[in-house]
């Protein structure tokens, strides 16, 4: 049994797998709050320019 559990001790094959997942939720974070931060600066230009005409203004 105390085999058993050193050897899962020594066990690294899942932390690769978990850095990918926090890599990729983070750069999804990241993204996310890109895009809604351009959509906030663009909406306002997209009005005044005639951009969002036809759209239920």
């Amino acid at each position: 049994m105390t085999q058993l559990i050193k050897a899962f001790a020594k066990d690294e094959t899942g932390v690769a797998g978990i850095q990918y997942g926090l890599f990729v939720a983070l750069i999804a974070a990241v993204t996310m709050v890109c895009v809604t931060g351009l959509g906030i600066v663009f909406s306002p230009g997209a009005r005044v320019t005639g951009l969002g005409l036809g759209l239920g203004e």
